[in-house]
């Protein structure tokens, strides 16, 4: 919210009736700020079929959420309009296609996670955590990353697969002490997969170390637009 990074926004609470948030922001100048506001919702990931491993927007040919990244591309799933139902495979082939899986993933525990990206030999995946993606590695036969979470909050993700040759399938799991029994992986539960539903801007007025500005709501420091 401020470009010189001297504002902090602390996400407090938000449920099914409405939000409620809290924030502590200390901007160095009064006037109307850009605050984006991303709302997301718990049930999967957002996935993107490409018919190239180029991920070009002319190569995209599906967009979808997926509950679970548990899939089998030589036999399932399928895109169905109506009342017909098309394998994926038909869309994008069997080889040389690519898939995006974006949104959010949260824990249930403060602890370490280990990721595993389970895929089939001639597979390739990337995994990005808050934007930054590695390396394209061989998830054959499978791909771990350790990440550090806390308990009910998210991380940006995403994650890139790319199938080169083989039959194509992907399996997205997870351990922690807590979460599994003897740090076994599982599939991610959709619980735990959230995708974007909105993302809307909003311009408050903010006036720094004034109780009552002109003009506006007083909220904390001062705010002049209850959210």
């Amino acid at each position: 919210i401020d470009p010189v990074n001297n504002t902090i926004i602390k996400y407090t609470r938000c449920d099914a009736g409405g939000g409620i948030f809290n924030l502590d922001y200390t901007p160095l100048y009064a006037g109307e700020y850009e605050m984006n506001v991303t709302v997301i919702s718990p049930g999967g990931l957002e996935s993107s079929y490409f018919s190239s491993i180029n991920f070009g927007p002319s190569h995209k040919v599906l967009t979808k959420l997926e509950n679970e990244i548990t899939v089998n591309w030589n036999k399932e799933p399928f895109s169905c309009a109506e009342v017909e139902c098309t394998p994926i495979r038909h869309l994008i082939g069997t080889r040389n296609f690519g898939i995006r899986w974006t949104g959010y993933l949260s824990s249930n525990h403060n602890e370490e996670y280990t990721i595993g990206i389970f895929c089939n030999d001639g597979g390739f995946a990337s995994l990005a955590i808050n934007g930054r993606y590695v390396k394209w590695q061989s998830c054959w036969p499978r791909l771990v990353t350790a990440l550090p979470m806390k308990a009910h909050k998210t991380v940006n993700f995403s994650l890139r697969y790319k199938n080169l040759e083989g039959e194509a399938f992907l399996n997205l799991k997870w351990a922690s002490p807590s979460e599994t029994s003897n740090n076994t992986m599982v599939i991610i539960p959709r619980r735990n997969l959230h995708y974007r539903t909105m993302t809307k801007s909003i311009y408050p007025m903010i006036y720094p170390n004034k109780a009552f500005p002109p003009a506006s709501v007083a909220v904390g420091e001062s705010l002049r637009t209850a959210i």
